[in-house]
């Protein structure tokens, strides 16, 4: 197609066109035709790369402009109506996006700049909130079977590893150590381990009056305070190589009331009459 050289009447051809194909929808054969003819060599394009003024200019002029609301719509419906009759186009993108930044590490200093263009009002979210139909849409969508975790657990490893990235300074509640070390020895996955480790040593049984289906204590047999005491414990890092601490044998399971009884010698009368109908 040859345009008219004055740039008025070209201007005004290529409006005539805009408008006869408004409406209009190419047939996939033609789309295919097209996006052949337009690919590798055959675009105009091809081979030529974008000077970094250019690129200035391209970004100062798309600065602090956004897409109208009616447009988001368009865009989002015709994507949403393109995915619905091509899953396997949904799944190919998905994998295209999930493998573009598998295995790469962004600089500190990129991290912070992301994080200060998408803080506060800059966030595209900033007063936004979802309706309950929407937030009632998103719980069905990633539950039962439709959540990616479904029927996966995370092995032993990928714990310690997951409780390493996020010890110490590490935590993104990290407040400079606070922490009693007792509460920091008794809240780590070490000490989980071993709570479980006893549990399923006693078939999930109180040991002293044999209710089950009750929730269960881990008791010290010897008690915590005395092996802290003993070994000089003064930091998570000194409790997790005492072997003393995560010695299974030294812990029984024992229920609620009779853990009570096992520190004080005696208990409520509710919670008697509460263990005994558990069957305890």
């Amino acid at each position: 197609m040859t345009l008219p050289k004055d740039p008025i009447k070209a201007a005004a051809h290529k409006e005539r066109i805009r408008q006869a194909r408004t409406g209009t929808k190419a047939s996939e054969a033609t789309k295919r035709k097209m996006s052949a003819s337009q690919s590798g060599e055959g675009n105009h394009n091809f081979g030529k790369s974008i000077s970094d003024e250019q690129k200035i200019k391209i970004s100062t002029t798309k600065t602090g402009t956004h897409q109208t609301e009616e447009t988001k719509m368009r865009r989002s419906l015709s994507l949403k109506k393109f995915y619905e009759s091509h899953p396997e186009e949904r799944d190919k993108k998905g994998e295209q996006l999930s493998g573009f930044n598998r295995g790469r590490n962004l600089p500190d200093e990129h991290r912070k700049k992301l994080s200060v263009s998408h803080s506060g009002e800059r966030n595209y979210l900033f007063g936004k909130h979802h309706s309950p139909e929407t937030i009632e849409k998103i719980r069905i969508a990633n539950s039962g079977e439709n959540c990616y975790h479904y029927g996966q657990s995370p092995s032993d490893e990928t714990r310690r590893r997951m409780s390493e990235a996020l010890k110490g300074d590490k935590c993104y509640n990290w407040k400079g150590g606070i922490t009693a070390v007792n509460h920091a020895i008794r809240t780590c996955l070490q000490y989980r381990e071993w709570i479980m480790a006893v549990f399923k040593r006693d078939d999930f049984t109180c040991q002293d009056c044999g209710a089950t289906k009750v929730y269960l204590h881990a008791h010290h047999i010897r008690l915590f305070s005395d092996i802290m005491q003993e070994n000089n414990i003064t930091s998570l890092e000194e409790a997790l190589l005492c072997d003393a601490l995560w010695d299974v044998s030294n812990g029984r399971s024992l229920c609620e009331l009779c853990h009570k009884r096992e520190h004080f010698g005696v208990a409520d009368e509710g919670e008697e009459q509460m263990v005994a109908e558990a069957g305890g």
